[in-house]
């Protein structure tokens, strides 16, 4: 979890177990995106690119990434970065650039399909705010595919096993899925109060999305091709952020108000 303005990674060990440690508070340059990588780290700040392997060990690769706000890696291992100012970095491991691809307002959120995607493992896909779409991005040559208008107010994307991406609209109150080559809608359905984070389980393929408006998650099962409802929880304030840890089947919700986090144990939701 990144804290303190992005001078701390904050590392959570078992979360939500009765026996969990205090998490590692490890001490970064100022940074502003994160994602995994193998068994630790990757973070974008304005400097460059910083790694925290599992003890917290940090390593720092100067670059420039200024306006830094999404990181991704891409299924070959190169790094992508999103920038405020619309351009998609794709970097080499030790953080050389090799394509700086524009076009682009702002890049909020990029999506690798994983390789349990089948034909489509790998796909990268850009989520822009600003226009509320998204774009498929060929990394390789710099090309920009046909891009799909999410709703006119879509604010933050994932991708599932099966390579979906899935996108929270917060202004229409609606999810939205897209998939393929060249992409297409495969679900348009209504949520409740402003969703904004997403997270997919992949054990019990479920959607779970969070209403900041009322505080609460909701998970949905999208088999049929419609977003039906199955459970609802409360919440901590105004969810950011969740993921699904794909061992224990924990939900892990952030707030984005407070800083708590929420933890729920996959058998506290029949």
């Amino acid at each position: 979890v990144l804290a303190d303005g992005g001078q701390t990674v904050e590392i959570f060990t078992a979360p939500g177990a009765a026996d969990a440690p205090a998490p590692l508070r490890v001490k970064v340059p100022t940074v502003t995106a994160l994602t995994a990588e193998g068994d630790g780290f990757l973070c974008a700040g304005e400097g460059g690119l910083v790694r925290i392997d599992a003890a917290g060990a940090v390593t720092e690769q100067p670059a420039d990434l200024r306006g830094a706000q999404a990181i991704a890696v891409a299924a070959d291992g190169r790094i992508l970065v999103g920038t405020d100012r619309g351009h998609l970095l794709v970097l080499e491991r030790d953080g050389r650039l090799q394509r700086d691809i524009g076009g682009f307002v702002g890049i909020e959120d990029i999506t690798v399909a994983p390789s349990t995607a089948g034909e489509f493992a790998g796909q990268v896909m850009v989520l822009d705010r600003a226009q509320s779409a998204v774009t498929p991005v060929d990394i390789d040559s710099g090309e920009l595919k046909a891009a799909l208008r999410a709703g006119d107010g879509a604010t933050t994307a994932i991708v599932d096993e099966y390579g979906r991406v899935l996108v929270a609209g917060t202004r229409n109150n609606e999810v939205y899925a897209f998939y393929g080559q060249p992409i297409m809608m495969r679900l348009r359905a209504p949520v409740a109060d402003s969703p904004y984070a997403l997270a997919f389980d992949d054990q019990r393929k479920l959607l779970w999305v969070s209403s900041t408006a009322t505080n609460e998650i909701t998970a949905y099962a999208l088999d049929t091709g419609e977003a039906v409802e199955k459970h609802r929880i409360p919440s901590v304030p105004q969810v950011t952020s969740m993921d699904v840890d794909p061992v224990s089947g924990a939900l892990l919700v952030l707030s984005g108000r407070d800083g708590a986090l929420q933890v729920v144990a996959p058998d506290a939701v029949k």
